[in-house]
């Protein structure tokens, strides 16, 4: 992580820990609002930092990738803009996701992708953009958003606050072995407005990138940094249309996958995994298996389905999961009745710390 915030431009070190200025000028800000009427009383109390603390910066390994390169995450609950980051998300939610790229869920993404009349010769394509949110550009998002803001006739129905008050409202820093790191440029893994920025951006960098090259895909959609695309005009091309993309913006750079097998991975629809799971506690290995076995239910074709629950049986019996288990969750994801008992006795509750090789006994 050291590592990590001493490279380039986007991280720069902080004097000293600007939580007390940062609540001034944000309770300043929200206080001139509500004078103007443009936030109620209430709404002003909850935006108001109190109490708060700094946001911490973690590293999430991709053990996907070579060497395991770290994905910085800012943890920013209870920090100075972290509900004002809800409240502005909230107000931008509504400028993104109405175009014919958007994908909501794996679900969503089979629905649509089942339309698509594919033909001999077609390829398969995935674009993956390299580090999204740490590449979306501070003041590139705040042009680009600033501009929709005051093109949208349905703001003032959702805040009395002016397109330029939403824009500036924001800040991005972050504790690290006791150093305050300021984010100069990209947005913050796990801030609530990060999604929906980059999202609007991608969005607006998607348009002038198609609207701008004479070949187009057949099919272009995109869950927020992966983009699946079905292309008509040979392998030749595919590589101009790459090298157009990545003309667009320095800082949006894309990889491709292209199909191997008649088949490509895109939000898991194409399943690929170690059939190995880690030690968690009970509670969590039933999440894997309720969530495998919804996903074979809701994102495989009846033809394949059987088989999609044939091999996650013997894969998670492999792992110690019984196949009562696994009939369970399929049992009550189809809506069959189970067999099984309940006490609906109520015996009380109580909570204790997971520690391995005890509490499983317990």
């Amino acid at each position: 992580m050291n590592k990590l915030l001493s490279e380039g431009d986007t991280y720069q070190v902080m004097k000293k820990d600007p939580i007390l200025s940062l609540e001034r000028k944000i309770g300043k800000a929200i206080s001139e609002l509500k004078e103007q009427n443009k936030v109620d009383k209430k709404k002003a109390s909850h935006l108001t930092p109190k109490h708060t603390v700094s946001p911490r910066i973690y590293g999430l390994p991709k053990i996907h990738k070579e060497n395991m390169p770290l994905r910085p995450i800012v943890s920013s609950i209870n920090s100075p803009c972290y509900n004002l980051a809800k409240h502005l998300a909230d107000i931008l939610t509504p400028l993104s996701g109405k175009g014919t790229s958007y994908i909501k869920n794996s679900q969503h993404f089979v629905e649509k992708a089942g339309q698509i009349p594919i033909q001999p010769g077609d390829l398969l394509v995935s674009f993956d953009v390299v580090s999204l949110f740490t590449n979306v550009l501070i003041d590139n998002a705040s042009k680009i958003i600033g501009d929709i803001l005051r093109d949208d006739d349905t703001l003032k129905y959702r805040t009395r606050m002016t397109s330029d008050e939403i824009v500036e409202l924001t800040s991005m820093y972050f504790k690290w072995q006791g150093k305050f790191y300021e984010q100069k440029e990209g947005q913050a893994m796990c801030s609530p407005l990060s999604p929906i920025t980059s999202n609007i951006v991608m969005e607006h960098f998607e348009t002038k990138a198609l609207d701008t090259y004479p070949l187009k895909p057949v099919a272009w959609f995109r869950f927020v940094d992966d983009t699946f695309v079905v292309w008509r005009h040979g392998k030749d091309e595919l590589v101009k249309f790459l090298n157009h993309l990545n003309n667009q913006h320095k800082c949006i750079q894309l990889t491709m996958e292209i199909e191997e097998a008649g088949g490509i991975p895109f939000l898991d629809v194409k399943d690929v995994h170690s059939q190995r799971t880690s030690h968690h506690h009970v509670s969590a290995k039933d999440s894997v298996v309720n969530t495998l076995v919804h996903r074979a239910l809701t994102l495989c074709d009846e033809e394949h389905r059987n088989d999609e629950l044939k091999h996650i049986e013997k894969a998670l019996n492999k792992n110690g999961y019984p196949s009562n288990l696994i009939y369970k969750a399929i049992k009550k994801q189809t809506g069959e009745r189970s067999e099984e008992v309940v006490d609906d006795e109520h015996k009380g509750i109580t909570f204790m710390p997971y520690v391995k090789g005890v509490s499983d006994k317990i």
